[in-house]
């Protein structure tokens, strides 16, 4: 996602976004219920920062007082700042300052030489800083340079982002229909569409005029029996030898590093380990490296109408799709993803990207294509509302040959039925592995052919991951990448 250092924006929206950060003479002056606990550490930084200056932006000499960041984005005729904040108690803070965008373009006139702009990554969070207050020790107009100049130069900056997506449009479409959709079928979906969401048949029209089916992602969705029978058979170590290898293990443990704050921040607020996330971002795109290159809109439209399998779904999710098209989220003649839909960084699908998105760079939009740390935090929200229990060890392998018979304690479902007491009275539970006796567990029998199974007693943790993808071999390989690389 957030993977650029110049500025990004979007034309139709006449977004731009820089950060302006600054020092405080007396960070905790005035600052009321926004303050941090008192006994909450200040956070100092010793790494140079882009400061205002009367002749541009520059890079300041090191320094060692508390810092704050905001974000300013043109939204309508105004300039939104915004401050961010590390929120070791759990709370983020989400004041606001508007200023009027003409005074801005009023100041810009008056600037004495050319501005020099970037966009540095937001890399810390501070103290956050009260509503329409000018920070001690610095002059109105240096405090505003860097709206001002964003201010001017909103309309004339193009957006950064992925490339648009060609697409050839269909030679026969009646009433936006393509030839090889049912109208019948389309029609009545649109009704519902409308219904419930009042989009309107004229803009549905729109998006299907142009759309073409996509007979390899319905291959690949439904494949044919009898090419499935010769593919290998589900292996643990295959699985583990696939999503542990060297390149991705060393690009995790650079990403826990140039990611750690908000990581540490994800961590704060939903108990979930930087490993975990990772390791998540790791199996499903390679950290955002193998995103999938289907049109989204296609795609779920091919597999909506056509498929043999799971329609409901997938009629459900191309209507989350099209709600996000219509509310501007997303650009649905641009967005690729998955064979099966899935979008971004972190492969949501359309109705988890509604459900479980978070804005954690706090920019004013959870974006899951462009965006590391929305992907973070969005993947850290997810398995937290699926039961991630904070401080919770979510596996131990117990090895392919135990001395007690385990399947009395066994499931193939997704979510544990005994406790750690009935896995100690039966001395299935590892002495050195300390669950309350009253913990959730159960054993899952993980494959190996021709061999005998791999045991692993799991706890709630293992099966929230499992709810990011149905696999046991998916959350194995999540989980073990997370532990190779922390």
């Amino acid at each position: 996602m957030a993977q650029g250092s110049a500025l990004r924006g979007s034309p139709g929206a006449g977004f731009l976004a820089f950060e302006c950060l600054y020092q405080l003479a007396n960070p905790r002056a005035n600052l009321g219920a926004n303050a941090l606990p008192v006994g909450n550490p200040v956070e100092r930084y010793r790494k140079p920062r882009v400061v205002a200056t009367d002749n541009g932006v520059k890079e300041s000499e090191a320094f060692n007082k508390p810092t704050v960041a905001t974000i300013s984005r043109i939204r309508g005729n105004h300039v939104v700042k915004r401050a961010l904040v590390r929120p070791a108690s759990g709370q983020s803070n989400n004041n606001h300052a508007v200023i009027s965008l003409n005074f801005l373009k009023l100041l810009t006139q008056r600037l004495d030489s050319d501005l020099l702009v970037t966009r540095s990554k937001v890399s810390n969070y501070s103290i956050p800083r009260p509503v329409a207050q000018v920070p001690q020790g610095l002059s109105g107009r240096r405090a505003l340079l860097g709206a001002a100049a964003a201010a001017a130069m909103a309309l004339s900056i193009p957006a950064v982002g992925q490339a648009p997506v060609r697409r050839a449009v269909s030679v026969k479409a009646s009433g936006g229909i393509p030839d090889w959709l049912d109208s019948a079928s389309v029609q009545a979906f649109w009704q519902q569409l409308q219904s419930e969401h009042q989009l309107a048949e004229p803009w549905l029209a729109r998006q299907f005029s142009g759309l073409l089916r996509q007979d390899r992602a319905l291959q690949l969705v439904n494949p044919d029996p009898a090419i499935a029978q010769d593919r290998p058979k589900p292996s643990l170590s295959r699985s583990l030898a696939r999503n542990l290898d060297t390149r991705t293990q060393q690009e995790g443990r650079a990403l826990l590093v140039k990611e750690q704050l908000f990581l540490a921040r994800a961590e704060d607020l939903y108990g979930v380990p930087p490993e975990v996330v990772v390791g998540i971002l790791g199996v499903e795109t390679r950290y955002g490296r193998i995103r999938g290159s289907f049109p989204t809109l296609d795609t779920l439209a091919s597999l909506a109408f056509l498929s043999p399998r799971r329609q409901d779904f997938f009629r459900r999710e191309l209507g989350h799709l099209l709600l996000m098209g219509h509310r501007g989220t997303l650009d649905l003649s641009k967005t690729q993803g998955s064979f099966a839909g899935a979008l971004g960084i972190p492969q949501f699908m359309p109705s988890s990207w509604q459900s479980w998105a978070v804005d954690f760079d706090q920019d004013g939009r959870a974006d899951l294509i462009n965006s590391m740390p929305d992907a973070m935090g969005s993947v850290a929200h997810f398995l937290k509302e699926h039961g991630w229990v904070r401080g919770l060890p979510s596996f131990v392998s117990l090895g392919s040959t135990l001395a007690v018979d385990p399947s009395p304690f066994m499931v193939q479902g997704l979510e544990a039925q005994h406790t750690a007491g009935d896995m100690a009275r039966a001395g299935l539970l590892p002495r050195d592995l300390e669950l309350a006796p009253q913990t959730p567990a159960s054993i899952i029998a993980l494959p190996e052919p021709d061999l005998a199974p791999v045991y692993w007693l799991v706890t709630p943790n293992f099966f929230a991951v499992t709810r990011y993808n149905r696999s046991y071999l998916y959350a194995a390989s999540v989980l073990s990448l997370a532990q190779a690389i922390r």
